[in-house]
């Protein structure tokens, strides 16, 4: 299964990456943009605040809103079927629900499931 983690918190990739060893590791926004574009992913997990920062503007360009306007780019829109499930894990909850809309009005499979969650913990594992 391939699944690409976004996320800044040490802590936290420690933990997912005890679970998906085999999971790729991006912690910028434009790390995880250009793995997008590598294969086929089954899961991708988009956390939105990044570079240590709390309740960002979602205009920023590190940011998982940053991600998400790039998947619904026409680029990434002409390769959707090389994302399956996309899971908003962020705890930033101004931003949750519009990552979320965009990716299903553009045609995703996303999900909604803070880090650490029981949701988070089913979605994580299929």
């Amino acid at each position: 299964m391939n699944i690409l983690f976004l996320d800044d918190d040490p802590a936290r990739i420690e933990q997912f990456t005890s679970m998906f060893p085999t999971a790729v590791v991006a912690t910028m926004a434009g790390d995880c943009m250009h793995l997008l574009r590598t294969r086929k992913w089954d899961y991708v997990f988009l956390d939105h605040d990044l570079d240590g920062q709390v309740f960002v503007d979602p205009s920023e360009t590190n940011t998982g809103s940053e991600v998400v306007r790039y998947l619904c780019s026409p680029l990434m829109l002409s390769r959707k079927d090389y994302v399956g499930t996309v899971v908003v894990h962020s705890m930033n909850h101004m931003q949750v629900g519009n990552m979320c809309s965009n990716l299903v009005d553009a045609g995703y499979v996303a999900r909604l499931a803070a880090f650490g969650s029981d949701r988070f913990h089913l979605l994580a594992r299929g």
